[in-house]
């Protein structure tokens, strides 16, 4: 992954983030109500 791409849209709808960010992200999430997509 190119850092200039960090924060960007890339491919159908996903932004790209930083290992600390997407670890804030997950903190914020509700049990049984946040829905998440990971796609590798």
């Amino acid at each position: 992954m190119e850092p200039s791409s960090i924060g960007q849209q890339k491919s159908m709808g996903c932004v790209r983030m930083l290992s600390g960010d997407v670890e804030l992200v997950y903190e914020m999430l509700v049990e049984g109500i946040s829905r998440v997509r990971v796609v590798d």
